[in-house]
């Protein structure tokens, strides 16, 4: 499946009903050319959901404009591998989230845990 532009994508990811599920990337590697207007950048990336684990890599080239603002010039999505629980009576996030500091959710940026 291949979705190219702004109203290709909106649409496809707006169709989802997946629920809530988490992102993570990981193993980010970045190469800037000398004259730092072009990068290049790699990153894996895994994506969670209640019953399933899904991942894949990101591709990025970013380029300099004239005033020397990144901009995102190429993005390369392949999601290439995952795994459905079959039991659906396992609830994945629930699992882990009493042993976590905030209940599996990530840290919110602003605030003190002395905020809650």
């Amino acid at each position: 499946m291949r979705r190219t532009g702004h109203a290709e994508i909106e649409a496809h990811y707006r169709a989802l009903r997946i629920g809530t599920f988490r992102h993570h990337a990981t193993g980010v590697s970045v190469d800037v050319s000398p004259d730092a207007k072009v990068a290049e950048i790699s990153s894996l990336f895994i994506t969670s959901y209640r019953h399933a684990l899904k991942g894949g890599l990101y591709e990025v080239r970013l380029g300099a404009d004239a005033a020397g603002a990144w901009k995102i010039a190429r993005l390369h999505i392949t999601s290439s591998w995952g795994w459905h629980v079959a039991d659906a009576s396992i609830d994945y996030f629930g699992s882990f989230a009493p042993m976590t500091l905030r209940g599996g959710r990530p840290v919110v940026w602003g605030r003190t845990l002395a905020d809650r």
